[in-house]
């Protein structure tokens, strides 16, 4: 069902403004009724949403994280390990033991291969080990240790915890043509062999850009740090995340072309998105990277949201007196969402986070565990 088409329903909420996507044309006027909120990802996208059990046959919560493949995902288990999980059969396989006492992060799968990252200090500061385990199950392996550059030239970064400066320092590991990527602060980007044998290598060309969706790369990144000296240019403060892309294997470049006099908004590789001229981020739109196609978001926090799949956000809904009422997915591709939180229902207004990368969203609801598969939405 469109948004455009959504009515009021059922136990909807009372909003000031009629917060549904729409394309600039439709005239939509102000709420005098009640509008609806959208209904849930399964009358929406049902072949895209799975249903499962909150706990595991053992007992044990777990966390979704990616799919493997078309049917099974990987899940981390509050037990300390990795595992898959079928969505058909429901059969759970332990794949990879973890150490419960490190976290693991930035998961990614390819070429045969599970690929994360986690961080320790040691007496000289903060060591990134990067991990790899076969994708059927096996003994995980350190392929690589690095230090995050840049950690002591910003004096942001020395409030953060551990996690967070890790967080901050290495993102977007990906693997591709059996090489590990990851970008860092201000190098660029880094190569590692998957199978070994030479140790981490910057990419030349690519310092103070950040690892989108391998090829391609770019500034400035979701923590809003400047450039490095050299780089900066007039107007940077006021840039989109990743309004300049870079493809590391054929040179090609984009600049995003946003509404003037906005800030906070966030691109991907065709699609961008951020609050409108004159509002605190409630009331915002989505439009193509070249400033056409631009589709309103109104009473929809768009201020800072990341983009998956180069069209999924997850978006917090606003009613009156700046009050957020629900979260909702949006297909910035069509314009139709799906509720995924609301106050007062499940888990409220708890909002999982998305990533370029992403290829699933999963949330509570009455006792059980929602997995809406972005990949099979057309």
């Amino acid at each position: 069902m469109r948004l455009a088409g959504v009515v009021a329903a059922g136990a909807a909420l009372a909003l000031g403004v009629m917060w549904l996507v729409f394309p600039d044309r439709v005239r939509v006027a102000s709420s005098v009724g009640v509008p609806g909120l959208p209904p849930p990802p399964s009358e929406v996208w049902p072949e895209a949403v799975h249903e499962l059990p909150l706990r595991l046959p053992d007992g044990n919560p777990y966390q979704p994280i990616l799919f493997l493949d078309r049917d099974r995902m990987l899940i981390k288990v509050e037990a300390g390990l990795l595992a898959s999980y079928d969505l058909r059969t429901g059969e759970v396989k332990d794949l990879v033991r973890l150490r419960k006492e490190i976290r693991a992060s930035g998961f990614a799968v390819g070429s045969g291969a599970i690929v994360w990252w986690t961080s320790r200090r040691d007496r000289d500061g903060q060591v990134v080990d990067i991990w790899t385990a076969p994708i059927t199950g096996g003994k995980a392996a350190v392929r690589a240790s690095a230090r995050p550059d840049g950690l002591v030239k910003d004096p942001r970064l020395q409030v953060l915890s551990s996690a967070l400066v890790s967080m901050d320092s290495f993102s977007g590991l990906s693997v591709a043509g059996g090489n590990i990527y990851w970008s860092s602060v201000n190098a660029g980007l880094w190569r590692l062999p998957l199978a070994g044998g030479a140790p981490p290598a910057p990419v030349p060309g690519t310092a103070g850009y950040h690892l989108l969706s391998y090829p391609w790369m770019g500034r400035p990144d979701e923590w809003g740090r400047p450039l490095p000296p050299g780089q900066a240019t007039p107007g940077d403060t006021n840039r989109p995340v990743f309004g300049d892309l870079l493809n590391i294997e054929t040179g090609e470049t984009s600049t995003a072309v946003i509404p003037p006099d906005t800030h906070s908004w966030t691109c991907g590789l065709t699609r961008c998105m951020g609050p409108l001229p004159g509002n605190s981020g409630e009331n915002g739109a989505a439009q193509s990277r070249d400033g056409s196609a631009q589709r309103r978001l109104p009473s929809m926090e768009t201020q800072n949201a990341a983009i998956a799949r180069d069209r999924f956000s997850i978006l917090r809904v606003y009613g009156t007196g700046h009050r957020v009422e629900a979260v909702a997915l949006v297909d910035l591709k069509t314009g139709e969402a799906g509720l995924v939180g609301r106050r007062g229902v499940g888990d409220g207004l708890a909002r999982g986070q998305l990533f370029h990368h992403t290829d699933l969203y999963s949330y509570r609801l009455n006792d059980k565990m929602i997995i809406v598969d972005l990949r099979a939405i057309p």
